[in-house]
């Protein structure tokens, strides 16, 4: 990983990334064993980037080192972040600064929709590691726990903790090809 991913905010379970490989000679190999970079991070949510693939299905054994992008989510390919929520209590009071952070990743929320709704052209697996968070659609929401998973398909949603602990999430978004067309 780059200098430039590193980061000192903290996710929950993600002190370090393991990542194989492929030699020249064909044998698998270990080719980076090192601490887990922060490449997004704000008051509501911290995110280390731990693989990415720019096209799929990736090469066996190439570089998915991943790295820092404007976006958080994919245009092609895939990436797998595992971030942390704090409690609401924590940030709830500056609903404009949450707006703002979604806005320079790239996650805006479409119409009058509340400070947190966002959408990405991404198909996102995600699956509770720790703790409990709510995930927001338009019209239902839903308590998220450990081991739960969800899946979305490009939908406008937001993510509340409303407990007194952080909690993480491991995520998988693919590109949708549909969406980004």
């Amino acid at each position: 990983m780059s200098d430039e991913n590193k980061g000192d905010q903290s996710v929950s379970g993600a002190s370090r990334l393991v990542i194989t490989g492929v030699t020249d000679a064909g044998r698998s190999t270990i080719v980076s064993d090192g601490p887990t970079a922060v490449v997004y991070g704000s008051p509501f949510v911290t995110a280390a980037a731990l693989w990415e693939a720019e096209k799929l299905p990736p090469q066996p054994g190439g570089n998915h080192h991943p790295v820092l992008h404007k976006d958080f989510a994919p245009h092609t390919g895939a990436r797998v972040f595992l971030s942390t929520f704090p409690p609401q209590s924590q940030w709830a009071d500056n609903p404009e600064m949450v707006r703002e952070v979604l806005a320079a990743a790239g996650m805006e929320p479409e119409g009058d929709r509340p400070p947190g709704f966002h959408a990405t052209d991404t198909i996102d697996i995600q699956t509770v590691v720790d703790g409990e968070i709510y995930c927001l659609t338009d019209e239902k929401e839903v308590l998220l726990t450990q081991g739960d998973t969800i899946i979305m398909n490009g939908i406008q949603h937001a993510w509340i903790n409303r407990s007194d602990k952080p909690a993480t999430v491991l995520a998988t978004m693919i590109a949708n090809p549909v969406r980004n067309a």
